[in-house]
């Protein structure tokens, strides 16, 4: 094959470079919708210019026929490829199944077939000739090439239809990025038409190429410079249409120029029903401090009435600047509060009715302290009677079983006094009023001084009492009192359970903050069915439990114990007996 390209057939190479260029960068962007279809859009352009170079070179006449009906490789599928880039970049879907696929594709593939067999039918082209310039053919078409011309332009007429719609809905970069790529569309076409029609000023000239190249400018344009397809612009695009909150965009005149679904929803209208009218116009609940012109951001709150009840909506504005600091709109901002409205009136009611019910419980409880005050002023005053005759009796009794007799009413007198206390104790420590008097004390000193108090109760019982404690042990924070009653309560404990061996009072540091006092004794041990309940009030195993009392010790000691911000639990030792441990802070 030989050829003789004219000098015109650098543009037209320009021009195929550019389209794969573009095809290059929006095939880099194909997660964008509508990418795929663009790219082999510029392909098929890229294609028809490469192709329309040969039959501009080639010499011999049946190579030149050869390559002009090969540039329809490319023109075939301009048409249908950018109406799917228009369905696909606006969201429409029933393109996609794969028998619309088919069914879309028969019109490239029928027009082929004709193109490639016109030797036979002359459908297409009824005659094909020199023109008066050697690198141009004149192409007379026949009614075949009428019917893919008008069902081409269908076609992208159709996909510029559904872009410009989409272009009326956007504002600001959005706008000028379709517009450039409209325009780079609609350039190639009026060619075309010129082409077609016969208005060119030489026979047999296609202007077509040549504006192709043109349009390749806009394109790139579109891309480049407004970055037409850039991820970062449709993720932000598809966020502002998925928000909750409406959105409304004004141009400097209070001309509405976007809304996002949000705000068609709230303000009940359509974007083709607010976009291009004044904002006052669309919606009757504007707050005027929201809709002025003023450059000053405002705030306000909307109730709207529905069928599920009143809406409130916060509103606010913001000024819109451009780079020159100079005002270009202002964007409205739509914010359903209607849940958290609700929400605060609920908590309202139930703040309301907590109060209430606190009140309620403090009387109550100042009801109960009141009367466990009156009980045991009722029980120590006659309490404390018998006490005092008791003792004058026992000093002046000298026969021995009276003696005896006047001795067990003083005990019982004094252990009936301290059982007493303790329900006291246990009422103000559950009601948030037992107290304890802290300071520095010698733990040592104090568990020396109780284990003296106690040596007799374990020598009738025949156990052993160690205490293990080791030297300088640092002073504890706590109230010697209450601590000594909880010593005294553990041990006691420790007595009544232990049948035989021992049982040991430990003391040592539990870490830099805390002394641990365990008492330990080998005993019948804690039964797991007891641990849960060991330290609650009135709890006792009654099968196995026949001690005196009513069953507050262990709970007292823990509140005790906790007061002193210690912590008090109970193990079962490995070999034999159980432990009753707690933690008392360092003063």
């Amino acid at each position: 094959m030989a050829f003789n390209f004219p000098p015109f057939s650098l543009i037209f190479l320009f021009g195929s470079i550019l389209a794969i260029f573009i095809a290059c960068i929006v095939w880099m962007r194909r997660p964008a919708p509508g990418a795929v279809p663009l790219t082999f859009f510029m392909l098929c352009i890229a294609w028809w210019l490469f192709a329309r170079i040969l039959e501009a070179g080639a010499i011999d006449y049946s190579v030149k026929v050869f390559w002009g009906k090969a540039e329809f490789f490319g023109i075939a599928g301009i048409g249908i490829l950018w109406a799917f880039f228009a369905l696909d970049y606006i969201g429409s879907t029933w393109w996609r199944r794969p028998r619309n696929y088919l069914l879309l594709a028969l019109l490239p593939i029928a027009a082929l077939g004709v193109i490639w067999t016109n030797q036979f039918h002359h459908s297409f082209w009824t005659d094909i000739y020199p023109s008066g310039i050697p690198s141009i053919l004149v192409w007379e078409h026949g009614w075949s090439f009428w019917l893919f011309w008008g069902c081409q332009y269908i076609a992208l007429i159709y996909g510029m239809h559904l872009l410009w719609e989409f272009v009326f809905r956007k504002q600001g970069i959005y706008r000028r990025q379709f517009i450039l790529l409209l325009t780079g569309t609609m350039l190639p076409l009026i060619g075309n038409i010129i082409y077609v029609f016969g208005l060119r000023p030489v026979k047999g000239l296609d202007l077509t190429p040549f504006v192709f190249v043109i349009a390749g400018g806009f394109y790139s344009l579109s891309l480049l410079r407004f970055h037409f397809m850039n991820p970062v612009t449709i993720a932000r695009n598809k966020l502002v249409e998925n928000l909750p909150d409406g959105i409304l965009v004004l141009n400097a005149q209070g001309i509405v120029a976007d809304i996002n679904a949000a705000g068609e929803r709230i303000i009940n209208t359509s974007r083709e029903d607010t976009i291009g009218k004044p904002v006052i116009r669309t919606w009757s609940k504007w707050p005027p401090t929201i809709i002025n012109t003023t450059p000053f951001e405002a705030r306000a709150e909307i109730i709207t009435e529905s069928p599920r009840g009143n809406r409130y909506f916060n509103v606010s504005s913001t000024t819109l600047r451009n780079k020159q600091n100079n005002i270009i709109g202002k964007l409205i901002l739509l914010r359903d509060i209607s849940e958290r409205r609700e929400s605060q009136k609920l908590m309202e009611t139930l703040y309301d009715k907590e109060y209430k019910l606190r009140h309620e419980l403090q009387q109550e409880i100042e009801k109960r302290d009141k009367y466990v005050r009156a009980i045991v002023h009722e029980l120590k005053t006659p309490l404390t009677a018998i006490l005092a005759s008791g003792e004058i009796l026992e000093a002046e009794i000298n026969n021995t079983t009276q003696s005896s007799l006047v001795s067990n009413i003083r005990k019982s007198s004094i252990n009936l006094e301290n059982r007493i206390n303790e329900l006291l104790d246990l009422a103000r420590g559950e009601i948030g009023t037992l107290h304890i008097e802290p300071k520095p004390i010698d733990i040592t000193e104090l568990i020396r001084e109780v284990e003296s108090e106690t040596a007799p109760l374990a020598r009738s019982k025949a156990l052993g009492l160690e205490v293990v404690i080791p030297d300088n042990l640092p002073l504890v924070n706590g109230d010697n009192h209450r601590l000594r009653w909880v010593l005294l309560n553990l041990l006691n404990n420790a007595f009544h359970y232990t049948t035989e061996g021992k049982v040991i009072i430990c003391a040592e540091k539990y870490d830099d903050y805390f002394i641990q006092v365990k008492v330990e004794d080998t005993g019948q041990g804690i039964c797991d069915d007891m641990m849960p309940h060991l330290f609650d009030p009135y709890w006792r195993n009654r099968e196995k439990d026949r001690l005196s009392g009513l069953g507050i010790g262990l709970a007292l000691s823990k509140m005790f114990i906790e007061l002193h911000e210690g912590k008090i639990w109970a193990e079962n030792n490995p070999q034999k007996g159980a432990s009753l441990i707690f933690t008392l802070p360092l003063a």
